[in-house]
């Protein structure tokens, strides 16, 4: 699925991504979708958040997953803007659904709380390995992308579905189902009591 990228922006090049998505999902246009979708990017010309609601779906979700270094940055033909990873200005952009959505329920899904984090520092020493640059990195990561979400506005539509991700970190790619499970777990668990509730009412 990775092709070794020719330039010097990135490992992965992306077009093997590409030829994999249309396998899937042909020629879809976002706005054609039956259900609204809005593709987070940012442009790594100047780090704004760019939010993807139009072209082709392949496209959308190409640029978006443009992690920098490991991906190459990817130039967006409705943008007209070289797009990168959309969590770099925003991981969780439950912003965007609170002034664009006008319903009565926003569900969102915050897998970057669950980041492993099974270190700690107390008084002037750090309980970890000074060698171990892994949960170091990873503990960057953590802050940076909590700190995303402070000024979120308060909106008493929101539910926010927190899947238990603590035993896992970014970097286990070979996981995956064991991590969709648990994410599908939490989102039935949250159906169930949600029903009840109603239930109640």
């Amino acid at each position: 699925m990775f092709d070794i990228s020719k330039s010097r922006f990135g490992l992965i090049q992306g077009d093997k991504i590409i030829k994999l998505f249309g396998k899937y999902l042909g020629n879809q246009k976002i706005e054609d979708l039956e259900v609204p979708l809005a593709v987070g990017a940012t442009d790594f010309s100047n780090g704004q958040r760019v939010i993807i609601v139009k072209g082709s779906l392949v496209d959308a979700i190409r640029a978006s997953i443009s992690v920098p270094v490991l991906f190459a940055p990817y130039f967006h033909p409705v943008e007209e803007k070289w797009l990168v990873d959309g969590g770099l200005s925003q991981n969780f952009p439950l912003d965007d659904a609170i002034r664009q959505y006008s319903g009565n329920n926003i569900i969102g899904v915050d897998v970057a709380s669950g980041l492993k984090a099974d270190f700690a520092f107390s008084d002037h020493k750090p309980n970890w390995k000074v060698n171990n640059v892994k949960h170091v990195f990873e503990r960057v990561l953590r802050i940076y992308l909590s700190n995303q979400q402070i000024h979120f506005p308060k909106d008493d539509r929101v539910q926010i579905i927190t899947p238990q991700l603590h035993n896992y970190t970014a970097s286990d790619i070979f996981k995956l189902k064991e991590i969709y499970q648990e994410g599908r777990q939490t989102a039935e668990d949250f159906l169930r009591d949600e029903q009840l509730t109603g239930d109640e009412n």
